[in-house]
């Protein structure tokens, strides 16, 4: 019985990685389309359709029924098939700094990135808003497979729709809430990536203005408590970053 139970977690992993991977692929894709990837803003782009992507796959399962792992891998792994066949073939280049600065700024920035990561593996949702009528919403959700509302008296739940479609993806897969905290993850990266590309743009140093951000204490206790305030704060960010 362990070992099914085992295996059935490792495919849901799978599916995970899979239906990510078709999000990534494709905002790969859509970046390139628009011509959008040079420097940090391409890498700000990269990331907003990516969240975009997921955030249109939940709302087109939810709306149909389809709120569970077996459909949105299916599509996901349609999808990243055909994205496959383009050519030429989509070629990720990453390439490291090559100063002590940049290095180090780099190593920062992957222990910031890192320590969320561990927080997320201990930390539960302790937050009240979000134990009060932001994660009930997701919950009822993916067990009945479909979007609802008013599931109790708390008048605040209602569309499942903003971060809560973020949340629900590191949800859905596994059918479990030890990685719900990657959505904020996610956020806060997102944010960074903004405030280097608003640093950018006036000509300030980003990549400590990035890891300043990053470790500002409210940024790193916000990324793992399950509230919408550094969702909200990523995407005001992101638009000065991409008008500036």
């Amino acid at each position: 019985g362990r070992t099914i139970i085992n295996q059935v977690i490792l495919l849901r992993i799978l599916g995970l990685a899979i239906a990510t991977g078709f999000c990534g692929s494709a905002a790969l894709a859509l970046r390139r389309r628009l011509g959008l990837e040079r420097g940090s803003a391409g890498l700000l782009t990269f990331l907003l359709f990516f969240t975009t992507v997921q955030s249109l796959l939940l709302l087109a399962a939810g709306l149909t029924g389809t709120l569970s792992a077996g459909p949105l891998v299916l599509v996901s792994a349609a999808g990243w098939a055909l994205l496959q066949l383009r050519r030429p073939r989509l070629v990720v280049q990453i390439r490291p700094p090559a100063d002590p600065t940049g290095r180090t700024l780099l190593g920062l920035a992957a222990l910031g990135v890192g320590s969320l990561l561990v927080k997320t593996l201990l930390l539960e949702p302790h937050v009240g808003d979000s134990i009060q009528y932001h994660l009930p919403k997701i919950a009822e959700s993916i067990q009945a497979g479909r979007f609802v509302w008013g599931i109790n008296h708390d008048p605040r739940i209602w569309f499942s729709a903003g971060f809560d479609l973020i949340q629900t993806w590191w949800v859905v897969f596994l059918r479990h809430d030890a990685l719900m905290e990657l959505g904020g993850v996610q956020m806060a990266i997102l944010a960074a990536v903004a405030v280097v590309t608003l640093a950018e743009s006036l000509d300030a140093r980003p990549g400590l203005a990035g890891i300043a951000y990053l470790f500002v204490p409210a940024v790193l206790l916000q990324a793992t408590s399950c509230g919408n305030d550094l969702a909200v704060a990523a995407f005001v960010l992101a638009a000065y970053a991409l008008v500036a």
